[in-house]
């Protein structure tokens, strides 16, 4: 399945329960330095992949900072 670029404007490109991939989400996040974004997805193991830069993570107080820097 290709999706091709476009602004999704931190919103899932394919949400929870989704007809065509029912046991997948995916979400591309775009942040400037010293934005936040939160989420969360009972019932699924989700995957943080910094594609540029590096990122602060907590999951669950649990806290993991400075992931990534490509």
């Amino acid at each position: 399945m290709h999706f091709p670029p476009y602004d999704n404007k931190n919103q899932p490109i394919v949400d929870v329960e989704d007809s065509r991939v029912p046991l997948n989400y995916f979400n591309i996040v775009k942040l400037k330095k010293g934005e936040a974004f939160s989420y969360q997805v009972p019932g699924y193991e989700t995957c943080i992949a910094p594609a540029t830069g590096s990122v602060d993570v907590d999951v669950e107080g649990q806290a993991y900072a400075a992931l990534g820097n490509r």
